[in-house]
């Protein structure tokens, strides 16, 4: 039971992050392994049991939204961040998700 509510919150603190960077319900599936539309369910006693993989996927959602935080303090910058054009070499003037992949 405790794991189950670890996961539940974990991944509906995962997918709110990802909505707000603008990740479509598709994406969101894609990126932690989870139905989209399973997880948007009203019934507020709705628990899941997650395995290994999606705890690391949600790990790593929530671990780069503690990243944004330290470097950005503004809203637009925090959640923006992921559909922003990155003039940084690496990414060639592209948003950090992969081409193919941006958000919004």
């Amino acid at each position: 039971m405790a794991n189950e509510v670890r996961d539940t919150t974990g991944l509906k603190a995962a997918v709110s992050i990802l909505e707000k960077w603008g990740a479509t319900g598709e994406q969101i599936t894609a990126t932690l392994g989870v139905a989209y539309d399973h997880v948007r369910q009203e019934d507020p006693c709705w628990q899941v049991s997650l395995d290994a993989d999606q705890l690391t996927r949600i790990s790593l959602v929530l671990n780069m939204h503690a990243a944004l935080r330290v470097l950005f303090d503004n809203p637009e910058n925090l959640y923006g961040f992921m559909a922003m054009a990155n003039h940084n070499a690496y990414f060639q003037g592209w948003p950090p998700p992969p081409r193919g992949h941006q958000l919004r």
